[in-house]
């Protein structure tokens, strides 16, 4: 299937404020746009060094993943390069790797901006939406511009 395929299928799943005028389906291109060029480098996982070993962001959790997965549970994968380590704090079970694939990550991707984002704000807009994805967390101290800046 392709991405706009399940793009199509998986953006009425984003629990979007009716009259907001934010559209699903091109907040999903634009994630993937800027995560990896519109899936053309879905194949190719990034090291997320925060999330390593030694890094701020390396926790019990990922503590754990690592003595199965190595270096893969610091890793983020596929067209929204979603982190091994969000996808498993929303319900994945299984192999890093499988979240290359778009139709094995696309659910966890929904999920995410859904319990980060959507469910949490009546008045959500897509700046809020690009800044849990890329940073965690909408209205935070850590607004990443520049990424906001490439999806919007």
């Amino acid at each position: 299937m392709t991405l706009e395929n399940l793009i199509q299928i998986w953006a009425p799943k984003l629990h979007i404020t009716e009259g907001s005028g934010i559209v699903g389906a091109a907040i999903l291109r634009a994630i993937a746009a800027v995560e990896s060029s519109s899936g053309l480098r879905a194949l190719a996982s990034k090291h997320e060094n925060a999330y390593c070993y030694g890094g701020r962001y390396h926790n019990e959790a990922l503590k754990v993943l690592s003595r199965t997965w190595g270096c893969s549970a610091h890793e983020s994968w596929g067209p929204w390069q979603i982190m091994y380590i969000t996808a498993v704090e929303h319900g994945y079970v299984g192999d890093p790797a499988f979240l290359r694939n778009a139709e094995m990550s696309i659910g966890h991707v929904i999920n995410v901006l859904n319990r980060r984002v959507m469910d949490k704000f009546a008045d959500e807009t897509p700046r809020d939406i690009f800044d849990a994805w890329n940073s965690g967390n909408p209205r935070d101290a850590n607004i990443p511009e520049e990424y906001i800046a490439k999806a919007t």
